[in-house]
């Protein structure tokens, strides 16, 4: 049920509601950037891939960043997940802490 429920259409209109509230509560701010922690915290029940590739449609660029904080470290398009677990997708980011 929780899978379900973290892969459907009002859990992603839930998150961008409460984004839009924080932008609409923040008028000053141009482009802001909009910061996710813990979300490795819904696995197994949604990966963060996942979540990424459904949340795109509701995402706007051009009037926010997201950025998600990913515990591990990316290696060769890759991101690992705690130094251990490699993943089992590519995704569409950028390092903004370069070693």
């Amino acid at each position: 049920m929780l899978t379900n429920n973290a892969h459907r259409r009002e859990f992603l209109e839930f998150v961008r509601d409460k984004i839009d509230l924080l932008s609409r509560e923040n008028t000053h701010l141009e482009h802001p950037y909009v910061f996710i922690y813990g979300i490795g915290k819904i696995y197994p029940y949604l990966r963060t891939n996942e979540f990424l590739t459904a949340y795109e449609e509701y995402n706007k660029p051009s009037e926010k960043n997201i950025i998600l904080f990913y515990p591990g470290h990316y290696e060769d398009n890759s991101f690992v997940l705690f130094n251990t677990l490699h993943d089992q997708h590519s995704y569409r980011s950028i390092l903004l802490v370069n070693e």
